[in-house]
């Protein structure tokens, strides 16, 4: 049988292959959530339901830099100027509402209007 939704069949996968994967993953996880990959993005995901760290301040400067992590959103809409929108905005998952949610979290530190405050935790 074949299961269509990529989550049970990692899990069917998982429970085939036993602990050697699951030490496989903990072995390589620190350095797959340093860089901008998929796993990454499930990280945010998956820590978007916490807290928004308080030391953060600033703005969206709409550059759409996070909007492209790891690939580009399907909803991102750039206008003629440059400045990119989001067509689902006031349905956007946590994720994306919170981004960057900890300093840690902030891939991109060049383009975003977001910093961190180290006095604050």
């Amino acid at each position: 049988m074949i299961e269509t939704v990529p989550g049970i069949i990692l899990l069917h996968k998982f429970k085939k292959i036993g602990n050697r994967l699951f030490m496989s993953i903990v072995g390589i996880g620190a350095k797959l959530f340093s860089k901008n990959t998929w796993p990454t993005k499930f990280k945010r995901i998956a820590t978007s339901i916490l807290p928004v760290d308080k030391g953060r301040k600033g703005a969206c400067k709409r550059c759409g830099a996070c909007c492209k992590l790891p690939n580009p959103c399907p909803f991102l809409r750039i206008d003629k100027n440059g400045q990119c929108t989001c067509k689902i905005y006031w349905f956007r998952p946590p994720s994306c509402r919170k981004y960057p949610r900890t300093k840690s979290e902030l891939l991109t530190p060049e383009t975003c209007g977001y910093s961190f405050d180290r006095t604050k935790h």
